[in-house]
């Protein structure tokens, strides 16, 4: 996990008190799967981003980035 954390870390820009997490720019996930090798077509990236995002707060956080990545990952 130490290579996901640095490069969320490289992309996240402000904290979220509320989940008490680190948070990344919506418009910056595809940096963020594009550095760990995954590419996806904009639908489906849009959609990914409104599943990580449910709220709606324009960031996702990196506990729900650590779930995708082990749904990926197995």
């Amino acid at each position: 996990m130490g290579k996901l954390r640095n490069l969320y870390t490289k992309y996240a820009t402000i904290g979220d008190l509320l989940h008490n997490d680190l948070v990344m720019p919506n418009e910056s996930f595809h940096l963020l799967l594009g550095e760990l090798g995954y590419s996806m077509e904009p639908l489906d990236l849009a959609s990914l981003v409104g599943q990580l995002d449910s709220e709606g707060y324009g960031y996702i956080t990196y506990n729900n980035i650590k779930k995708l990545y082990k749904v990926i990952r197995t």
